[in-house]
């Protein structure tokens, strides 16, 4: 979806009830629209951003702001990246069960946060992926601060995390998808042969 395909969806669908789109990088301001007009009766929303190509460089432009400013009552489901959703703008989903999230570092400790304070108090399924967009280098040592932190106030919580460190460990279950190995350093990666180049 474009800027302009994502409103004819809201004119047409102005009850939507469950989303699921793939969006161009350009489109927070359409997607707030969307948000907004769809705020009574949204349970389920889950934004992919497109793969990169000439066109559409693999970048939120500077201007781009989280699609959230009120409360959505109704929402039971989210999963979208930063700078879409901010932790800082999740306090307005208290009715959220499942959150996806992809976001920077210091967005984990800040997660963390909102969560032992009781900010998100239906919580009962976390999936998160911090510098999702490699823009800084991989550090583990931090990762695994962040998933430590982030496991203990869910443990209290009793929700259910998987992370990239989400394996055979104390915390429970497997990993459900393994990010690590789509990892630019990582040698089960054939990224760089892979991804689009020019003809």
């Amino acid at each position: 979806f474009g800027a302009e395909q994502l409103s004819q969806f809201a004119d047409l669908c102005p009850k939507a009830e469950e989303v699921m789109a793939f969006i161009r990088y350009d489109c927070d301001a359409a997607l707030r629209r969307c948000v907004q007009v769809w705020s009574s009766s949204l349970k389920t929303l889950t934004i992919h951003v497109s793969a990169p190509s000439p066109e559409d460089p693999q970048a939120f432009p500077n201007t781009t702001s989280s699609v959230l400013s009120f409360p959505l009552v109704e929402l039971r489901e989210i999963g979208m990246p930063y700078p879409l959703l901010t932790p800082s703008t999740m306090k307005f989903l208290p009715s959220v069960e499942k959150l996806q999230f992809r976001g920077e570092y210091p967005h984990g400790m800040e997660l963390a946060k909102l969560i032992g304070n009781g900010e998100l108090p239906r919580l009962r399924d976390l999936n998160v992926f911090f510098n999702s967009d490699y823009k800084v280098p991989i550090d583990d040592r931090l990762e695994r601060e962040i998933a430590n932190e982030i496991r203990r106030v869910c443990k209290e919580r009793d929700i259910y995390v998987v992370d990239i460190l989400s394996r055979n460990d104390d915390f429970g279950r497997p990993r459900v998808y393994d990010h690590s190995k789509f990892r630019p350093d990582s040698p089960d990666n054939d990224w760089r042969e892979s991804r689009w180049t020019p003809a």
